[in-house]
């Protein structure tokens, strides 16, 4: 059985080779802010902006 989350954020960037940290890098971020970030739970404000620097980088997202 596979699970009902296999398309959600974190696990698509997983899949793609990119964890908590590489994505932190990546940003220019702390590690806590990429958690909050993949678990939905950051400021919309913050998310908002996370989202667009992802886009600009060309993470799938």
């Amino acid at each position: 059985m596979l699970s009902r989350a296999i398309d959600d954020l974190e696990p698509t960037l997983t899949r793609n080779g990119y964890d908590a940290g590489a994505l932190a890098s990546q940003l220019n971020t702390r590690p806590s802010d990429v958690r909050a970030f993949l678990a939905g739970t950051l400021d919309a404000e913050h998310t908002r902006e996370l989202t667009e620097r992802l886009r600009e980088a060309g993470v799938p997202i």
